[in-house]
């Protein structure tokens, strides 16, 4: 089963809380049912008993993120606290937390105000188990991985029409998104029955159906080009981050997670354009690891640190899967 990583969450600090509390602190870490992260992308907490269950040991409780961004490359992420245990209430999943001296600080000092949830998920968004929670300033969750970042000014940004959607709608290469929702809904208008005819009895005329099917099809048609262009587009602007050493290969499928909306895809090329690279010339595998060299990447020396793997047993499973993909 896939599994990807999603930050996409934000929730306050109980701002009665201070260090000299002598009640357990407990933080609201999923809540029920379905949400949604304001990146666009939809979840579902739908077996909350089952996130408890795979909960084994305490997690980190860290700043913007790092156990999740800068661990695997081998960069330091000092917990600030920890999640201590998981329940189910009403549908939502609680977590007791314990701060360390250092947590306890950024937070009676108000250097944070908010923390965020990682969460592991399947491919339809179903959540599986927490990973780790970040202290973070920002709750519009507008940065690359929706890491609960703001970049500023992208909310007024205009991302421009792909002109291979705009040539297979037939609409000019400076349409507006707005205008290609409107050209798809004319199709799919035409293309349904009722509604090409309630449309055309108030006109006063009637669409033969020649033309009727004809409509459908070009709606058919135009929605699996679409399709094809905006799966085509995510692995394009990933895997040439990946060629120029901006991300690690071994995330790609979670970029192109974050890019399968029009607004990641923005601010994850805006990430790209100022980041230094991190991935030298001999881990651009796009996720694959490098066949029988007999020796572990910088990436999966720092995946066996975190993990607390020694790295002569990940090689050993890395080469037993690599025999595996051959069958």
């Amino acid at each position: 089963m896939k599994k990807d990583v999603a930050l996409a969450l934000c929730f306050s600090i109980p701002a009665t809380y201070t260090q000299k509390d002598t009640d357990p602190l407990w933080l609201m870490m999923l809540p029920a049912g379905e949400f949604e992260g304001e990146d666009g992308r939809s979840f579902s907490n739908s077996t909350p008993q089952a996130v408890v269950d795979a909960f084994t040991k305490p997690l980190p409780f860290d700043e913007e993120h790092a156990s999740v961004l800068k661990a695997a490359f081998g960069d330091s992420a000092h917990a600030t606290g920890w999640l201590e245990e998981l329940e189910v209430r009403d549908g939502a999943v609680w977590a007791r937390v314990e701060f360390n001296s250092n947590g306890e600080w950024l937070i009676n000092s108000k250097a944070y105000r908010f923390y965020s949830p990682a969460f592991l998920h399947t491919a339809d968004g179903t959540v599986i188990s927490l990973d780790s929670a970040g202290l973070t300033n920002k709750p519009n969750l507008a940065d690359l991985p929706a890491l609960n970042r703001a970049q500023s000014n992208m909310e007024n940004e205009t991302v421009p029409l792909s002109k291979a959607i705009a040539q297979a709608l037939g609409l000019t290469e400076s349409a507006t998104d707005d205008e290609a929702v409107t050209a798809i809904g004319t199709l799919k208008t035409n293309a349904d029955p009722k509604l090409a005819l309630n449309s055309a009895v108030a006109k006063g005329d009637f669409v033969p159906k020649a033309t009727h099917q004809l409509a459908l099809n070009r709606a058919t048609t135009a929605e699996a080009r679409l399709a094809e262009i905006d799966k085509a587009d995510q692995e394009s602007i990933v895997d040439e981050a990946i060629e120029a050493g901006k991300i690690a290969p071994a995330n790609r499928d979670m970029y192109l997670a974050i890019c399968s909306t029009q607004t990641g895809r923005a601010q994850f090329a805006a990430y790209v354009a100022s980041a230094a690279p991190i991935v030298d010339s001999e881990t651009k595998s796009k996720g694959k690891p490098p066949q029988g060299d007999g020796k572990l990447e910088p990436h999966e020396l720092a995946m066996c640190r975190k993990m607390h793997i020694k790295p002569e047993e990940f090689l050993k499973a890395r080469q037993a899967q690599e025999v595996l993909d051959k069958q």
